[in-house]
């Protein structure tokens, strides 16, 4: 079964050390899935990366994989309508797995989860995104990320109920269509 998995993050994905990390735990998943032979086409593309990369070799491995990248800053300067327009030339009408990792927004919209990194999408930003999933083949997701302690606001809480209602508004239009 051919798959698009879309990943919304502040990161690359990057190199995986199995040894430092759990086989299926968090990035190790996406980094792993081209290696799966379950999934004999793993098209992956990580949406608003940002921050420092401490290795070049961090994007070319991405690159590398096959993944698509659309970076923060591509989002702020060619709009969401670009963005969009990408994933949707990508995916087709694929079965498409949708991962969003909190981090992906800036810590002034979500300041609860354990990576903050500055420049990231918008509540706005992210959630129109997301509202895009309707038309597409959407047959899972999951959001993670979220660090209750670091919530002082209750921001990142409100955020991630938002992106979840949308997550499955977008799930029950697949189921619909």
């Amino acid at each position: 079964m051919e798959a698009q998995y879309e990943r919304f993050d502040s990161g690359t994905i990057g190199p995986v050390d199995a040894s430092r990390v759990p086989r299926f735990a968090g990035i190790a998943t996406f980094a792993r899935l081209p290696r799966l032979e379950e999934v004999p086409r793993a098209d992956i593309a990580v949406v608003g990366i940002r921050g420092p990369l401490f290795n070049r070799r961090d994007l070319r491995d991405d690159q590398r994989l096959g993944f698509a990248i659309i970076s923060a800053n591509e989002i702020e300067e060619e709009g969401i309508a670009s963005a969009i327009s990408r994933m949707h030339a990508r995916v087709g009408n694929r079965p498409v797995y949708l991962s969003v990792d909190i981090d992906v927004l800036d810590p002034a919209h979500a300041p609860g989860t354990g990576t903050p990194e500055a420049g990231g999408l918008s509540s706005r930003e992210l959630l129109r995104l997301l509202r895009e999933f309707s038309k597409l083949n959407l047959i899972g997701a999951d959001l993670v990320e979220v660090a209750p302690p670091y919530d002082h606001a209750q921001l990142t809480g409100i955020a991630a109920a938002h992106v979840i209602f949308e997550i499955i508004s977008a799930m029950a239009v697949t189921i619909v269509k």
